[in-house]
C-alpha cells in the first residue's frame, strides 16, 4: 500500500465508525473541493436538534504550502444556488512535512434534502478572504 493513501484510509475508517448510528436517509449529494496536495473524505452527516452535523477529514498527500486552515460547507438548491453557508476550523496539525490528517466539525441551522447539494471545500488562508 502506497503511504499517500494511508490518510486517505483513516479518514475513511473515522467516517465508517463515527457515522455508523447517524446516518441521513435520504441524503444530500456531497461535492467535496481540497486544496491541492490535499485530499478532503466526504463528511459523515447526522441529525441535530436544530439542523445538520458534520464530522470529517483532509489529510496531506504531497508537500504544499498551503495547507487547509477551515472547511467551508455550502447548501445547493437543485440550480446550484448558493442556499447556506457555514465555515469551521481544522484541528489539528498539518505541517509542511508530515502526511497526517486533521479533522472538523460543524453543526449548522438547516437541513438539507435530497434534491440539493452540500460542497465541502477546503479553504486555505488566502480563500478566507474570497
Amino acid at each position: 500500500m502506497k503511504p499517500a493513501f494511508v490518510p486517505l484510509l483513516a479518514v475513511a475508517a473515522f467516517a465508517t465508525c463515527a457515522g455508523a448510528a447517524f446516518a441521513l436517509a435520504p441524503s444530500p449529494a456531497v461535492e467535496t473541493r481540497a486544496a491541492r496536495g490535499f485530499v478532503l473524505a466526504p463528511p459523515v452527516l447526522s441529525e441535530g436538534a436544530q439542523g445538520l452535523n458534520l464530522r470529517g477529514g483532509v489529510c496531506r498527500t504531497s508537500q504544499s504550502a498551503l495547507r487547509p486552515v477551515a472547511i467551508r460547507l455550502e447548501r445547493l438548491d437543485a440550480q446550484g444556488v448558493v442556499l447556506a453557508t457555514r465555515t469551521t476550523p481544522v484541528s489539528g496539525a498539518l505541517s509542511p512535512r508530515s502526511r497526517g490528517c486533521a479533522f472538523y466539525s460543524a453543526r449548522t441551522d438547516w437541513r438539507a434534502s435530497a434534491d440539493e447539494t452540500l460542497r465541502v471545500t477546503a479553504l486555505t488562508a488566502p480563500d478566507l478572504d474570497r
